[in-house]
């Protein structure tokens, strides 16, 4: 019989880490620039980003791939090129996560 559990504690595992830095990415001052601009204005090319964020191009890329990877940022594709959006249900999902963690837990007698 194979042992799965340990597939299982990775797959975990991965899906956590992944969580945890695509919440980083959202959280810190780069991120929010973005996030804030994307949840304003609902899309926005690459260029558009660049031009009113003021940052730089390869920490643009990185933190783009970052919230792509996570599903956080959808990229998709028009006659105009590619542009970027924030996938309003699952920001909405993690902020009932988020909510439901910094409620305090209860005391058991």
């Amino acid at each position: 019989m194979m042992n799965t559990w340990n597939f299982f504690d990775n797959v975990f595992t991965n899906k956590v880490d992944q969580a945890i830095i695509a919440l980083e990415a959202m959280s810190n001052e780069t991120g929010s620039v973005v996030m804030d601009f994307l949840l304003e204005h609902q899309t926005a090319t690459e260029l558009d980003l660049l031009v009113q964020t003021r940052l730089d191009a390869g920490a643009l890329d990185c933190l783009l791939t970052t919230l792509g990877t996570s599903g956080i940022v959808l990229q998709k594709a028009s006659h105009d090129g590619m542009y970027y959006q924030a996938d309003l249900a699952k920001i909405g999902r993690i902020r009932q996560v988020v909510a439901l963690i910094n409620q305090p837990l209860m005391n058991v007698r």
